[in-house]
């Protein structure tokens, strides 16, 4: 059986990944205004903010909540958050 060509193999695998951001930015977007309650992984000084993950958000696999401003907190913490902006993977939090 012959075997589909390399090009043809990236073109779908690119149109797939175009379409998986586009379900994931979407169903992201649906939780803007909730308030969800997060744990804290790490500060990010650079950045000056809280890098944490909800509880549907498994370590490492699944996007962030990154808390700007929230440098006090430490790794450990649970807080709530308020979403206030969904990215392709990620959501923005603030401190309730």
């Amino acid at each position: 059986m012959p075997q589909v060509p390399d090009d043809v193999k990236q073109q779908r695998f690119e149109r797939f990944l175009a379409l998986q951001q586009e379900i994931s930015e979407a169903m992201l977007q649906g939780k803007v205004g909730k308030e969800i309650n997060v744990l804290i992984d790490e500060i990010d000084a650079e950045n000056e903010e809280a890098v944490a993950r909800s509880p549907w958000d498994a370590p490492e696999i699944d996007g962030n909540v990154f808390i700007p401003g929230a440098t006090h907190l430490k790794p450990g913490d649970m807080v709530k958050v308020r979403i206030v902006e969904a990215e392709e993977y990620d959501l923005v939090g603030e401190l309730v």
